[in-house]
């Protein structure tokens, strides 16, 4: 049983402004995939047309890369089960302190 387990339910956005970028894999090297990947929260906020979206980094290596840069362009939905990993502290333009998470 894997303790650090999440499954999220989204897709990469449409928009090339969002990361998505595959290196391919050489002899000795895997593939690389690293992506944003966009997940709407399940209600509307009073006032608001669209629900709010949370966004996360999403990395692949080998096989998994190699199928997403395949078959999963710019607007694909998909499911996808990894673990949550927090990268380095970043701060924002108005100078909150974030802690972004990977999966």
């Amino acid at each position: 049983m894997a303790i650090n387990t999440v499954v999220l339910q989204g897709h990469f956005p449409a928009s090339d402004k969002f990361l998505y970028k595959y290196y391919e894999g050489t002899n000795d090297k895997k593939s690389f995939f690293v992506g944003t990947f966009s997940v709407k929260q399940n209600y509307t906020p009073k006032g608001q047309e669209y629900p709010p979206e949370d966004l996360f980094e999403v990395r692949a290596f080998g096989n998994t890369a190699d199928f997403i840069s395949r078959n999963c362009p710019h607007g694909t939905a998909l499911i996808i089960q990894g673990h949550l990993v927090t990268t380095e502290k970043k701060e924002t333009e108005d100078g909150k302190v974030i802690w972004p998470k990977t999966v």
